[in-house]
């Protein structure tokens, strides 16, 4: 049988404060060790938290980016229609006002208005005057031939918005179109 040896019977100071030193040593390091961790999971969700307002923050810039773009894309979309239609109804500027009427892209918005009584609007510029343009507008004027003191009409765009609207007076009675 192996005995341990024997311990001495008195131990040093020396060597207590030694093995006290060693006890608090690996005290301290075991919670250093955990509270590091902890620390380390702590650093980390915030840096997530923080990953993931940073993408959001992104996402939310390139969402704006790409709703300013559609909008400037729909600016110069509705510039040009605009302009066309502007460009288009210039070209019967000193010319009968039934001719700016009948032009198709003029007479779209009223043929949605008047539907399959188009031919009747039409009618009230059968004896018209001439296209002018002043004042942002281009206006067009006519009436029911023999009988233009009963039943007269107005056509008008807008220069700056191309908006057509049309009044039409009809014993008396005034009525407007495409104004909303």
């Amino acid at each position: 049988r192996n005995l341990p040896p024997e311990l001495p019977a008195e131990i040093s100071p020396a060597v207590i404060r030694n093995i006290v030193i060693g006890i608090v040593v690996l005290v301290i390091g075991l919670f250093g060790s955990i509270k590091g961790k902890e620390l380390y999971e702590q650093y980390q969700q915030k840096a997530e938290i923080k990953r993931a307002e940073a993408a959001r923050l992104k996402e939310e810039e390139e969402n704006k980016k790409a709703i300013e773009a559609a909008e400037s894309a729909k600016k110069a979309a509705d510039k040009e229609r605009i302009d066309a239609l502007v460009s288009n109804a210039r070209k019967f500027i000193g010319k009968p006002a039934i001719d700016l009427v009948l032009d198709s892209q003029i007479n779209k918005k009223f043929r949605e208005i008047f539907g399959a009584r188009i031919a009747d609007y039409e009618n009230y510029f059968s004896d018209s005057g001439n296209v002018v343009e002043g004042d942002g507008l281009i206006v067009g004027q006519g009436c029911v031939k023999n009988a233009c003191d009963l039943n007269k009409a107005l056509v008008v765009i807008e220069v700056a918005t191309g908006n057509t609207y049309t009044a039409v007076i009809s014993r008396g009675e005034v009525r407007y179109f495409g104004i909303e």
